[in-house]
């Protein structure tokens, strides 16, 4: 099954923004980790970098990506499910708060 997080991600968007803010200029990638409630700022490379060699490359292009638009990646880690997922959003995003 394929769940949304739009509700999980809109709960933690002022967290997400804090951190996301608090390290901008490093252009961290944003995990919640959902079974410990929180939200942490990690560097692109390492976190890729221990990702699954199936999924390291498409997450490298898509943070590639959405970095160069002046957008953020987000991963949501759902232990309870089994699930790490990502989310890019773009530099309006960001912008609005």
């Amino acid at each position: 099954m394929n769940r949304d997080y739009t509700h999980e991600i809109n709960e933690y968007w002022p967290t997400i923004m804090q951190a996301w803010n608090e390290h901008a200029d490093k252009h961290p990638i944003i995990e919640c980790d959902l079974a410990n409630m929180t939200v942490a700022a990690y560097p692109e490379k390492e976190y890729i970098d221990a990702l699954s060699e199936r999924t390291r490359e498409s997450a490298r292009k898509e943070f590639d990506r959405i970095i160069a638009k002046g957008g953020i990646m987000v991963f949501i880690r759902d232990d309870e499910n089994r699930k790490l997922k990502s989310f890019s959003f773009p530099s309006s995003a960001i912008e609005q708060e």
